[in-house]
């Protein structure tokens, strides 16, 4: 019977550890939460004038919840951005892959200029002729900046490398703006949607390892709702 007894005792235990352990101690009388914050304060209740002490502890406690009010707010205000911020990426930059492209890759010019024995210059160029790209390698490797440009002749990329690792990479739509989020470059044609409120247009073009698909750039109005 005394080890039933003790087996009871040890299972109450370890219920009432566990729901200390999940918050689920009962709520703490005013008392108690005073005591509490007097040891915070380091206030010994039974040798202070309890006037004083109940003055620190209400300050200590209005203190608290002022904090954790402010960390609510910031953490919903954080996750609004968040939020917000996806919603405004999806919203207005679109980059699907195009699998029918791939099977047809477009084909670019392409001329090797030698700096000197070490460093080479690749260029290429859009079927009509005009740039599409400038890359330096050096010893057979990426270095320095690297640029591309839409066929109208406006910047379209740079981007920075060093011994074929890629450092730094900025997009910009015609106008010179930068375009935020845009999708890594590689070897896949990835056609690209972007609603340009400030232009209010509506633009559209592949691209191609950092460079634009040639007679693929189109721009149309921007449908925006009237107010």
């Amino acid at each position: 019977m005394g080890i039933g007894f003790g087996s009871l005792k040890h299972m109450n235990d370890t219920i009432r550890q566990n729901r200390e352990m999940l918050g689920k101690k009962k709520k703490n009388s005013l008392r108690d939460r005073y005591k509490e914050e007097a040891q915070k304060v380091g206030v010994n209740i039974g040798n202070a004038d309890l006037e004083e002490v109940r003055m620190r502890i209400r300050q200590n406690i209005r203190r608290s919840n002022v904090h954790s009010l402010y960390t609510r707010i910031t953490a919903f205000t954080v996750g609004l951005l968040l939020i917000g911020g996806l919603a405004w990426v999806f919203n207005t930059v679109d980059f699907t892959i195009r699998k029918d492209a791939n099977k047809r890759k477009p084909q670019y010019l392409i001329k090797y200029y030698p700096i000197n024995e070490h460093l080479v210059n690749k260029s290429e160029h859009f079927q009509n002729g005009l740039p599409a790209a400038e890359t330096f390698f050096l010893d057979g490797r990426k270095n320095h900046e690297s640029k591309s440009w839409y066929e109208s002749g406006e910047l379209f990329r740079t981007a920075t490398y060093y011994n074929d690792t890629l450092l730094t990479e900025t997009y910009f739509l015609k106008t010179g703006d930068t375009i935020r989020n845009f999708p890594a470059a590689d070897s896949l044609i990835r056609h690209i949607t972007i609603e340009d409120s400030k232009t209010k247009k509506h633009i559209r073009f592949d691209v191609i390892d950092g460079k634009v698909v040639e007679k693929s750039y189109t721009e149309s109005p921007l449908d925006i709702p009237q107010q």
